[in-house]
């Protein structure tokens, strides 16, 4: 039996010269609080998995290869860093992987897993720095025309019947 995953969405506490890491399955998010100033960095795996860390405070330090890094200058300082998921910021247009026909007077409720996004707050109020998607999800339009409809994002998913029960696959190293 596979250990329970860690809850990677909450309030946190990194004084200056602190740091956090998470891990929130393909995206590896690392802020970094200095004085008058919160730094944000983002990374992906091109693996899709349930992979999820957490660790902090550690020291801040330089960042990895590959990360995009952003920093958001603020005019006081707090220690208080809060995390949220959040739904993406467009509607989905979901495919199954697998054809699914339903037959004429039946009514079935279909379950699809859709990827979050993540809310990186400080401060009382949780002022939003960022919005990132754990996955990068390729857009798409959704509509009876070309001139009449939205943008949506495109995913392709397995639906289930029943709910499934998450579990972690494994972990990977930092």
């Amino acid at each position: 039996m596979s250990e329970p995953s860690p809850r990677w969405w909450g309030e946190y506490r990194l004084r200056p010269g602190e740091a956090g890491s998470w891990l929130i399955g393909p995206l590896a998010l690392r802020v970094q609080h200095q004085e008058g100033e919160w730094v944000i960095g983002t990374a992906r795996s091109s693996e899709l998995d349930d992979a999820v860390e957490v660790r902090l405070p550690h020291a801040a330090g330089p960042w990895s290869p590959g990360f995009e890094v952003t920093s958001f200058a603020v005019s006081r300082t707090t220690e208080r860093l809060v995390l949220l998921p959040i739904l993406p910021p467009r509607s989905l247009v979901v495919r199954p992987e697998a054809r699914l026909s339903v037959p004429q007077e039946e009514e079935v409720t279909l379950r699809v897993r859709a990827p979050l996004w993540v809310k990186v707050g400080i401060g009382e109020g949780a002022k939003t720095l960022v919005e990132v998607p754990c996955v990068n999800l390729p857009s798409t339009w959704f509509g009876p025309s070309p001139t009449e409809g939205e943008l949506c994002y495109a995913l392709r998913a397995s639906g289930r019947l029943r709910a499934r029960i998450w579990s972690p696959r494994g972990t990977r190293p930092w």
